[in-house]
Parts: structure tokens; C-alpha cells; sequence
């Protein structure tokens, strides 16, 4: 309730003050000004959450769902859009301990499938999948990887590959291939 209070307040706020506008006197008008909001809050860099905060936080005060279809229409062109915020799966230094533990215990199977699983940024199910006719590595050990049944490619039909461009990575996978493929 806290966050929809915030958002709501800064919208209050915002068409009070900034733009001198009297608060909408029903629904329609008012699913206007929260889309000029919405805009507002896009051009200026703001994240998606507040946009969505504000409207939710309108409707929890007004006791009401489902009364801005404007609004929430932005919000999901916004957000298909705008380029997800994710965090790395896993630190560097983190995978990197990971992989030494592995080492440690004889395991240079899993060693070498979390560091190419890494630097590819491979599902586990594609890190699993590698097999000898999937890696194809040059000379300067680099080289690609094919993917032939990712979730992306089933929907598109398509084979997706992969690059290995760190030369130490591409060169522990023909050893990967040799012994464990």
C-alpha cells in the first residue's frame, strides 16, 4: 500500500503542480491524464513499475479494478518495448570458485560445462545437450556451438548456435568432447 501511496501522490503531484491540471471528474478523463502521466514518466527515463504502481494505486484509492484500459494498454506496449532488466545468472568470481570445486573433486566434466554454460549464456538443458556434433572450434579456439532444440528455436524452427570467443573456454571444449561426449 505504501508503493501505490508513493505512486499515486507523485501522479497527484505531477498534474497539480507541473501542469496545473483540476483532477479528472470520471473515469475516462482520468485514464487520460494517467496516460499522459505514463508518457511522462517513459521520457523521462522512469522504470515500468512506478507506471504500473500509479495506476494500481489509483484504483486500490478509487476501489476500483479494471477502470484505466488506456492506461494499462501504454503500460504493455511499454513494456514489449523496453529491454528487460536482468541480473547475471551467477558473479564471475562466484562460478569461477564453482568451477574450481569441481576440479578439486575430479569432476572436470562439470567444471567445463559451468564455464561454457557461462560464457554462452546456455539453459541447462542446452548445456547438457552438448554433444561432439554440436561444437565446432578453430584453431584459435574459438568457434560456435549449434543448439538445435532451444525453446527460441522450436518457436521459430529455426537452429540457434552460439560463439565461443574466449580462447581458454573454446579450448577446454574438444577436450570436453573427447572425453565426455
Amino acid at each position: 500500500v505504501q508503493r501505490y501511496w508513493i505512486a499515486a501522490v507523485g501522479f497527484f503531484v505531477a498534474l497539480h503542480h507541473y501542469w496545473g491540471a483540476p483532477l479528472a471528474e470520471n473515469y475516462i478523463d482520468l485514464d487520460r491524464q494517467i496516460c499522459y502521466y505514463i508518457e511522462h514518466l517513459l521520457h523521462e527515463g522512469d522504470n515500468i513499475n512506478l507506471a504500473c504502481d500509479v495506476i494500481s494505486g489509483i484504483q486500490h484509492f478509487l476501489l476500483t479494478r479494471r477502470s484505466f484500459p488506456g492506461a494499462w494498454s501504454l503500460v504493455h506496449a511499454w513494456r514489449r518495448v523496453e529491454l528487460p532488466h536482468r541480473a547475471p545468472p551467477i558473479l564471475p568470481d562466484i562460478l569461477l570458485a564453482f568451477a574450481g570445486v569441481a576440479i578439486s573433486a575430479n569432476r572436470h566434466d562439470y567444471a567445463i560445462l559451468l564455464l561454457v554454460g557461462f560464457h554462452c549464456m546456455l539453459r541447462t538443458a542446452e548445456m547438457l545437450g552438448i554433444t561432439s556434433s554440436c561444437v565446432s572450434i578453430g584453431a584459435s579456439f574459438t568457434g560456435v556451438i549449434a543448439l538445435p532444440w532451444t525453446k527460441t528455436g522450436q518457436r521459430q524452427g529455426a537452429q540457434q548456435m552460439v560463439t565461443v570467443d574466449d580462447s581458454f573456454v573454446g579450448g577446454l571444449l574438444p577436450r570436453f568432447v573427447a572425453q565426455f561426449c
